[in-house]
């Protein structure tokens, strides 16, 4: 019914029944307005019809009505698109990239570990080689980062990159804490060899070491007592302790091939979760820091593992490493290492090269 047609015939109506007199509201509700009877010849009949009014205030409700189903659809239908476009953005998964199904079924492409930070440290960095057993045959080889570094901001969040579990962590609830103390132990041990007399006395070493309980107190003593990289080449050098300090692995779920991808991150401040338990995408497993790391910054080490079972035939050679520890041996059963820009889509540089499954 339209509107404006509607009230017109309203106003009609009304004025065809006159103004109410001072006794209009002794006559009760359905007669109407003393001037609204018809005087004259026969019976005297209202013309106010009550059933019409009814009528009446029954199209504006229904006009009412329509109005705010009209106004309902037409947010629905924005509430429509933006979720449409944000599920059409969710959605527009790289296949080049590995495609997990999550919770709900939705097929997503991992996303960044990190928030911000800066990106350094190749995967193709070479470090020193392996030292092989004493006594053993096995040639030496090199040994390369097999990582990224993230420079962040200590206490920066490491976030689970798709839904997965948690296979392994080295925290202050593992005893990281009682590591500390034992490499602190050995450190008096060289105290004499390691102290720069410009900045510190052995007895001062000491003294300090004999008070460290958590890995920054390891920190403030490589800055004020002891020589450069001290700590670095001792820890390195005797294996008194890991050399990724605390951190978190996760296994995330299949991605379209069927693989499984372990993502480590270490050198971190703190950690949130605990071993088997499950995780999300974008789940902040930990915070960055410097544990195991006397001199440089804070950063996240991040690393792309493989099952060593794994068939990796269809992958890029040069995105794919077999881990090696410095002394040639295999790192557990997660001994292939990828280049982490190869799996995150939005990780800056990834997209330039595409993902892991470029040429398949």
């Amino acid at each position: 019914m339209n509107y404006k047609l509607l009230m017109e015939n309203w106003r009609k109506f009304l004025n065809e029944q006159g103004p109410y007199d001072d006794d209009d509201r002794l006559r009760g509700p359905n007669v109407g307005p003393i001037s609204a009877w018809q005087h004259g010849y026969g019976d005297e009949k209202p013309l106010y019809d009550p059933q019409k009014q009814k009528d009446f205030e029954d199209a504006l409700i229904d006009i009412e009505l329509n109005r705010y189903e009209r106004e309902d659809a037409k947010k629905e239908k924005e509430r429509e698109g933006k979720f449409g476009d944000e599920k059409e953005e969710n959605e527009d998964v790289d296949t080049t990239f590995p495609v997990y199904k999550n919770s709900t079924g939705e097929e997503k492409n991992f996303i960044n570990p990190f928030e911000g930070g800066l990106v350094s440290g190749r995967f193709d960095q070479t470090r020193n080689k392996c030292r092989p057993p004493k006594g053993s045959d096995i040639e030496p080889k090199q040994i390369y980062h097999n990582a990224i570094d993230v420079y962040n901001t200590k206490g920066s969040p490491f976030l689970a990159v798709a839904d997965g579990v948690v296979t392994n962590v080295v925290s202050e609830a593992t005893g990281y804490n009682e590591s500390v103390a034992k490499l602190a132990k050995s450190l008096i041990k060289v105290a004499k060899r390691i102290t720069d007399p410009r900045k510190s006395t052995v007895e001062e070493t000491i003294e300090e070491l004999q008070k460290v309980k958590v890995w920054d107190d390891i920190r403030n003593i490589q800055a004020n007592n002891l020589r450069r990289r001290a700590i670095e080449k001792h820890i390195r050098g005797t294996g008194v302790m890991g050399t990724g300090g605390m951190s978190v692995t996760i296994k995330t779920n299949a991605d379209q091939r069927g693989r499984q991808w372990f993502i480590y991150g270490s050198h971190l401040d703190s950690v949130d979760v605990s071993i088997g338990q499950a995780v999300t995408a974008g789940q902040t497993l930990g915070t960055c820091g410097g544990t195991t790391i006397a001199e440089s910054k804070p950063h996240l080490h991040l690393e792309v593992w493989l099952d060593s079972k794994s068939d990796v035939s269809d992958l890029p050679p040069a995105d794919i490493r077999k881990k090696i520890w410095r002394n040639c041996a295999e790192r557990g059963g997660t001994s292939i290492a990828v280049r982490p820009k190869k799996i995150f889509p939005k990780l800056k540089g990834a997209r330039k090269k595409q993902g892991i499954y470029q040429n398949n």
